[in-house]
């Protein structure tokens, strides 16, 4: 699959990215990033200012991209398969990961200094958040 990005004001294309395989879900927009699932195989990160230029990418060995959410200098990534990375957002080197018990549907949000993440059941997960990190194993306070 192609993403191109189009000019607001002219319509014009301004840059295009040729993805591998066609992507599994909708972009994620964040921080003036482009992140695409591609297959459920591999995460890329396009910078959204530079005619979508690859900064990096991320194995997802089968999981699809939930969202993703930018705090304290960290992106946050919530995949379905129920684990929560945070990577620095230049380089995409994963700094810690969590792996939640319930597959996630939705999130992740920031919400009163914490990270909420949705279950497949509906549930809502709430995380606490240490200078951009997951702080804890993610029970359900």
């Amino acid at each position: 699959g192609r993403v191109v990005a189009l000019d607001t004001q002219s319509l014009e294309p301004v840059g295009q990215f040729d993805l591998p395989r066609p992507a599994d879900r909708p972009a994620v927009v964040v921080g003036g990033r482009v992140l695409l699932d591609a297959g459920r195989q591999t995460l890329y990160c396009l910078d959204s200012t530079a005619r979508l230029n690859k900064l990096w990418e991320l194995p997802l060995d089968g999981a699809g991209l939930v969202g993703a959410v930018e705090t304290n200098g960290r992106l946050i990534l919530a995949r379905d398969d129920g684990w929560i990375q945070t990577l620095d957002p230049a380089t995409g080197v994963v700094r810690s990961q969590l792996k939640l018990s319930e597959r996630l549907a939705f999130g992740p949000r920031l919400w009163g200094g914490r990270l909420t993440v949705g279950s497949l059941d509906g549930t809502l997960l709430s995380l606490p958040l240490n200078d951009g990190e997951v702080a804890s194993r993610g029970e359900n306070p």
